[in-house]
């Protein structure tokens, strides 16, 4: 494997070089492919920024594995009609990245330009500044905005396991894709050795992001003016061409699925046999349903206590971390694969709810509670009678959302799913791996149309909420 060095080996050097390389391209692509769709979603309200706003559901809800299966598709496509072999190439990874991770940046940073004080705006407009130099300026004013969208596009790139195993094909490695076949082989001490290495980098980035970073964010109260002139041409054939390079991921499979999907039922007998599929859709279900209550529950009573650093804990802290730690204590306590998920996938998800929950409990007024405490209500009353029936509609909303990404998550599922415990976003994994390619693009289509009905019904309903608040 190499000599070591400073605790390392040459094989672990080079995953880790390989692992800060991919992701710092896979960061870069994206910012530059984001930029100019970025600027167009802040100046202007119409359809074209309605969809480039709605592109941030890729990265938060669609399953990282929807990405990997759709990628294989195209390039294993590409390969057969152009002879031109793309798995194990970087260029491949970082493109899936920034197809999956570029909606972060638009997201982030076209709130923050909006945010902008229009006195701002005004003298900027007033002191002739050219349009490059005026957004230069914005860009130096909401900074830890921009740091926050990078962040997190760097951080999603250097964790990613579906994309890279599956258009690495087995030829590259990153410190996730290490950790990950240390639990395989239940190697633990190697594993840890990973992930130190991992947390390592967490912790530079996290505090450069600290000492950079300034208090820049500007109100959620100012209401944006968008801009009256129409967009220039130029503006509409980037973001089209944006919006074109996002759909296309997504309507592949799609399409896809249509053309193969009386094929996929005539052979799902045998499919289920081979892959146990009905139960690990039976296993999901249970463990997104049992995950998501759990979740509210936690993150309602963290609330209420006003544990804000303990809720938002595990955003800092690896999903790795989490499947060794669980697969540790299930080796050593003979613990049941059903339990060790939904712990896992409840810590993992608590800061989701916390942050759709805060808001609408603390403006729960506290005249209300105070007047039931007063009649004799106790606190299971107080919720029943009065939390629960003003707060029914976002714990439903958040119920959804949460069911919908345990439904999809990927890499703690990857590390505690087995044949005696399948899991459905591993076991269509799986099938890819195995070339069953038709089979796991309709499964994956199928999970990606639950997770977007359950989505658009979240966001009504926090739309309702939002609405009976005023």
């Amino acid at each position: 494997m190499g000599k070591s060095l400073a605790g390392m080996n040459i094989y672990d050097l080079n995953v880790l070089v390989f692992t800060i390389k991919q992701a710092f391209f896979s960061t870069i692509l994206s910012i530059i492919i984001a930029i100019l769709p970025t600027i167009y979603a802040s100046k202007y309200k119409n359809k074209i920024s309605n969809i480039l706003n709605t592109t941030f559901i890729i990265p938060f809800y669609f399953p990282s594995s929807f990405a990997a299966v759709s990628f294989t598709v195209i390039i294993y496509n590409i390969y057969k009609k152009y002879n031109i072999d793309l798995f194990g190439e970087i260029l491949i990874i970082v493109i899936a990245h920034a197809f999956y991770n570029s909606p972060i940046f638009i997201k982030y940073v076209s709130e923050a330009l909006q945010k902008i004080p229009i006195e701002i705006i005004e003298l900027a407009q007033i002191d002739g500044v050219t349009s490059h130099k005026k957004y230069l300026i914005f860009m130096k004013i909401i900074k830890s905005s921009i740091l926050r969208a990078i962040f997190l596009i760097f951080i999603f790139s250097f964790t990613s396991l579906s994309i890279i195993i599956a258009l690495g094909n087995g030829k590259l490695s990153t410190l996730e894709v290490e950790i990950v076949k240390s639990i395989e082989l239940l190697d633990l001490h190697n594993g840890l050795k990973y992930l130190i290495m991992q947390s390592t980098i967490f912790l530079v980035i996290y505090k450069l992001l600290q000492i950079i970073e300034k208090n820049d964010d500007f109100s959620n109260d100012i209401k944006y003016q968008y801009n009256s002139i129409k967009p220039r041409f130029y503006e509409n054939i980037i973001s089209y061409m944006y919006i074109l390079f996002e759909s296309i991921p997504v309507l592949i499979p799609i399409i896809f699925t249509v053309n193969k999907i009386s094929y996929f039922f005539n052979n799902i007998k045998k499919l289920d046999i081979q892959f146990n599929i009905t139960q690990s859709v039976i296993n999901s279900m249970l463990l997104s349903t049992i995950s998501a209550i759990i979740i509210i529950i936690l993150a309602y009573i963290l609330i209420k206590l006003s544990y804000d650093t303990i809720s938002m804990l595990p955003l800092f802290i690896s999903t790795a971390f989490w499947g060794i730690l669980f697969i540790y204590l299930q080796i050593n306590f003979n613990i049941s694969n059903l339990f060790i998920a939904i712990c896992g996938f409840s810590i993992i998800n608590i800061p989701l709810a916390y942050n759709i929950l805060r808001v609408p409990v603390k403006n729960i007024k506290n005249e209300i509670i105070e007047a039931a405490k007063i009649d004799g209500a106790n606190s299971i009353n107080l919720f029943l009678k009065i939390e629960f029936q003003l707060l029914k509609e976002i714990l439903f909303a958040t119920f959804f959302q949460i069911f919908s990404i345990v439904l999809g998550e990927f890499t703690f599922a990857y590390m505690i799913a087995s044949d005696s415990f399948p899991i459905f976003s591993i076991t269509t994994f799986k099938m890819m791996e195995k070339r069953f390619i038709v089979e796991s693009v309709v499964l994956n289509v199928l999970m990606l149309i639950v997770i977007i009905i359950f989505y658009i019904i979240s966001s009504i309903l926090i739309s309702r909420n939002e609405k009976n608040m005023l």
